[in-house]
């Protein structure tokens, strides 16, 4: 299915493109080191599942698109600051929330523009999550998870 190598080659590209984007990764997280703080901001695509809608030429993906950042804790500002107000100055998590959501907006821009030869891409629904995660880092970022129908161009015999 030539449209798949299209779409995953597409989404991987444009991300690739953005300027809050340093690597892209198509696949599980796991495949990543993601101890190595020279890839971040970093976007992760993973094709959940496909689905074949009966009766029409369309596949339907399940995607999930992270991105991400690393968290700079500034530990020096617990003593300064109020503590109604720590949150603000504590670290960057607010700034990298407000970036990789701008990254998840911007794709979602650029799906529903609709890509390729005949702008076979239809985005069904999405919705954004913000998460942290500890490994050795501290990131932070936005989980969208979106399902695209893609037209079908295998024929039937």
């Amino acid at each position: 299915m030539i449209a798949y190598y299209e779409f995953t080659k597409d989404l991987r590209d444009f991300l690739q493109s953005d300027e809050d984007i340093n690597h892209v990764n198509i696949g599980g997280i796991d495949e990543v080191d993601i101890d190595k703080q020279t890839i971040f901001p970093y976007a992760n695509i993973l094709i959940q599942d496909a689905e074949f809608i009966n009766g029409e030429s369309i596949v339907r993906f399940s995607v999930e698109v992270a991105v991400m950042d690393l968290v700079d804790v500034r530990m020096d500002n617990d003593d300064v600051l109020p503590a109604d107000e720590r949150w603000k100055d504590q670290d960057n998590t607010q700034d990298i929330l407000n970036t990789m959501l701008s990254v998840i907006e911007r794709l979602v821009k650029h799906i529903n523009k609709g890509t390729g030869s005949d702008n076979a891409y239809q985005l069904v629904s999405h919705t954004a999550t913000p998460f942290e995660m500890r490994f050795k880092n501290l990131l932070a970022g936005w989980s969208a998870e979106m399902v695209i129908d893609i037209p079908n161009n295998i024929q039937n015999c």
